[in-house]
């Protein structure tokens, strides 16, 4: 049945109001006008999200290390990223001249290894960081978690508010085994971690993170946090310093000529470890704690070595044997081992060891 009603403007029947249903719900010629006002309010603010998102990336983009090379002094210093702009590559040409590393970072994790050239990967860090000059590379990179962000950029965007956190940020060097004399690592609430390098100096401090260290070789070797733990394994040097404030120091695999091990409120625990005898006059080792435990465990025969041994609440254990609180069988200043049949040998090393609440326990193979 063929509708041939008319209508008024406002919808309804010419002639009145009806109540009959209708084949369709007439459309009001205002409501196409207020869709279009809608729509292009809408489109406006689309428009600025992506005007505004285009200058955020392009910002990071351009401050980000893009490619090209940068000139130093003695070299040259080229640089590439990954598809994100998340990690930068850098490699120096004539970097055989280096042979000092220095890295400062404030939130960054720092990773030292071995490589066949010098090479530099920074992630989440600006390649504005690193300084190449002379024989000295050096890395500085405070505050990387909100002003160098997701794309390299070096700006005070606050990645965070949009949801897009930048992530961990990561220096991680590649050096020639035996090319860099001095390796200088300064984290404060990242982690070090350094393998396979032999250098003539290495300083690795944390103030919160921990500290890791795998198959060194060095004449000086300084690790130390406050908060984290210091690791370390086959590790051999001619004078050494562990320590840790509220952390373990635990080591295995390691020899030395003079060794100073701390910790606070952690324990310290050394294992298979051999002391080097007669290389170093007066050469000493001193393991300490004050709320911890003290433990060595050295592959040195006891007639070797002299030692004094304390603990003021704990037990003192020499290869098992318990002596109390305390057990000294150096005399003449440490030069001289008394054994436990009374007699007397000639000794080049001292160990001391001492804890306030902890027990101390040394063996000897």
């Amino acid at each position: 049945m063929e509708d041939n009603r008319q209508f008024n403007n406002d919808g309804t029947p010419v002639g009145g109001t009806s109540t009959e249903p209708t084949m369709y719900e007439p459309t009001s010629p205002y409501e196409p006008e207020f869709r279009k006002r809608h729509r292009f309010a809408w489109n406006k603010i689309a428009l600025f999200l992506l005007i505004s998102g285009g200058i955020i990336f392009g910002l990071g983009w351009a401050t980000g290390a893009r490619g090209g090379g940068i000139v130093f002094e003695n070299g040259r210093l080229n640089v590439a990223t990954n598809a994100n702009h998340e990690t930068v590559q850098m490699s120096i040409s004539g970097s055989e001249a280096i042979t000092q590393i220095n890295i400062t970072a404030t939130s960054a994790n720092i990773i030292v290894e071995p490589g066949p050239s010098l090479s530099v990967s920074l992630s989440n860090i600006s390649r504005d960081a690193v300084q190449y000059s002379g024989n000295t590379l050096t890395i500085n990179a405070p505050g990387t978690a909100t002003t160098q962000g997701q794309f390299g950029m070096n700006t005070t965007v606050q990645f965070f508010s949009f949801g897009l956190s930048p992530g961990r940020a990561e220096i991680r060097i590649q050096v020639p085994p035996e090319q860099v004399e001095s390796l200088t690592l300064s984290g404060t609430s990242g982690n070090v971690t350094v393998r396979n390098i032999n250098t003539t100096t290495l300083y690795a401090s944390s103030r919160s993170g921990n500290i890791r260290l795998n198959n060194i070789h060095a004449q000086t070797l300084s690790a130390a946090s406050t908060s984290g733990n210091v690791r370390g394994e086959n590790m051999h040097f001619s004078i050494g310093n562990l320590q840790s404030t509220s952390g373990n120091v635990v080591v295995e695999d390691i020899s030395w000529d003079a060794l100073t091990a701390r910790s606070t409120s952690g324990n310290v625990r050394i294992s298979d470890a051999y002391i080097h005898l007669g290389r170093m006059e007066d050469g000493e080792t001193l393991i300490q704690s004050t709320s911890g435990n003290a433990n060595l465990d050295a592959s040195n025969r006891r007639r070797d070595l002299a030692f004094s041994l304390t603990s003021r609440t704990g037990t003192v254990r020499v290869d098992g044997q318990r002596y109390g609180s305390s057990v000294n069988n150096s005399s003449a200043g440490g030069v001289m081992n008394v054994d436990p049949a009374g007699n007397i040998t000639t000794c080049t090393h001292l160990i001391r060891m001492s804890t306030t609440s902890g027990n101390v326990r040394l063996n000897f193979d």
